[in-house]
């Protein structure tokens, strides 16, 4: 992530539209976890989501959640 969003920062389009949407979607769902004490059921419910599609999720990023 930190690679995508420095390339992008300085103008440097090195990545793929399916890339950058992954990388913004990865970050969105880390900041959404983070910020609901990753809590699986509020960030659920914060996101509009089922606690199912929250777990996926994780799964996806490869996030821990402890």
């Amino acid at each position: 992530l930190e690679d995508i969003s420095d390339a992008l920062s300085k103008g440097l389009n090195t990545f793929s539209y399916d890339e950058a949407v992954e990388a913004f979607e990865h970050e969105d769902f880390e900041n959404a976890l983070a910020k609901n004490g990753n809590s699986i059921e509020k960030t659920a419910e914060s996101s509009d989501i089922s606690a199912r599609s929250v777990y996926r999720k994780i799964k996806q990023f490869n996030l821990s959640v402890a």
